[in-house]
């Protein structure tokens, strides 16, 4: 049977079923279908106990070394274990206050100094070019004479478009270094 297949089967089963499936009957399935039974679970939004010998270890845990596996080794872990631990880090009212996790805004202004520059002058340049804009239109409305209202005219369409590219630009440059962030090896 492929997993759509067991997907398919597992779902037709009553929560009830599926909770004394993992539980008292779990030595009859095979690690599979436990596994998919869970995920089913899981999917239901249904509240159950993962592994009863987990949260015994966890439990055991100092505070150190369960603020260690959730927040800098948590990918070392399986699915149930990291559960337990998740389960008794809420129990202890943790907050991620070590700083493990918080250093995103420091890799990207010491990374890349210039691109952070170049965002700013492309904003600056985009208020600028608003403020421009701003006059254009102002001259538009309050000038009366042809060749004014042309230059005015020519203020309006030229400083909304430089701020358009300018502020397009800036954000561009956000991009980029959002997708470096998010696509790091770490």
């Amino acid at each position: 049977m492929n997993d759509n297949e067991l997907e398919n089967y597992i779902g037709k089963y009553s929560t009830d079923k599926l909770l004394e499936i993992i539980s008292s009957k779990a030595k009859s399935y095979s690690e599979r279908f436990l596994d998919f039974s869970k995920n089913e679970l899981v999917r239901r939004n249904v509240k159950f106990e993962y592994n009863k010998e987990h949260n015994a270890l966890v439990e055991k845990l100092s505070d150190e070394e369960l603020k260690k596996i959730v927040e800098v080794e948590f990918l070392d872990y399986n699915l149930e274990y990291m559960e337990a631990i998740r389960s008794e880090y809420l129990k202890r009212n943790f907050l991620n206050v070590s700083g493990y996790n918080d250093d995103s805004t420091k890799e990207n202004k010491s990374k890349y100094p210039s691109l952070n520059i170049l965002i700013g002058m492309y904003s600056f340049f985009g208020w600028v070019s608003l403020i421009v804009a701003a006059f254009g239109a102002f001259g538009l409305m309050s000038s009366y004479d042809a060749s004014k209202v042309y230059i005015n005219a020519l203020l309006l369409i030229v400083g909304l478009f430089s701020a358009l590219v300018s502020f397009a630009t800036a954000e561009g440059f956000k991009l980029f270094i959002d997708i470096e962030k998010n696509t790091r090896n770490k």
